[in-house]
Parts: C-alpha cells; structure tokens; sequence
C-alpha cells in the first residue's frame, strides 16, 4: 500500500503544479479579444442585399458584411430548426 500511496502523492503534487502554472501571469501585455459577431436566421437563403438581392433593403448588414466576413459557399450537414 505504501507504494500507492506514493503514487497518488506524486500525482497529487503533479496535478497541483500544472494548476499553479494554468493560472499564472506570464507578465506580458494581455492578447487583444477578437472582435466577432455571428449573425444567424432560419431560411434566410441569400435574400440579403450583401448577397446581391435587388429587392432586399439592408444597409446595415451591407456595411457589415463589406467591413467583415461573408459566407459565399457553405452547407449544413444537419440543419437545426428553432423558434
């Protein structure tokens, strides 16, 4: 039994260490949060005017969309409905 005990007290210390480090400050400047907006609507298809919809008023989203990110080519494997 002393050998475990052994064991389960080197794992002990082990596992207190990598908690120590885990949390402490590497003395640098913080990383700058990226700055994301994730914009999801049901059976919305392209009807967006960043999409090239001529019938579709969305300014904002627009100025989003030139200053961002846009999906041009995506699909869902498992598409999930919610109200």
């Amino acid at each position: 039994m002393t050998a475990m005990h052994g064991i389960n007290r080197w794992i002990g210390l082990l596992s207190a260490f990598c908690c120590v480090l885990s949390v402490a400050d590497a003395g640098g400047a913080p990383a700058a949060k990226p700055n994301i907006l994730w914009l999801t609507a049901e059976d919305i298809n392209p009807h967006l005017g960043c999409y090239g919809d001529s019938y579709a008023v969305t300014p904002n989203l627009n100025r989003l969309a030139a200053r961002g990110m846009i999906y041009l080519n995506c699909w869902s494997s498992a598409p999930v409905c919610a109200p």
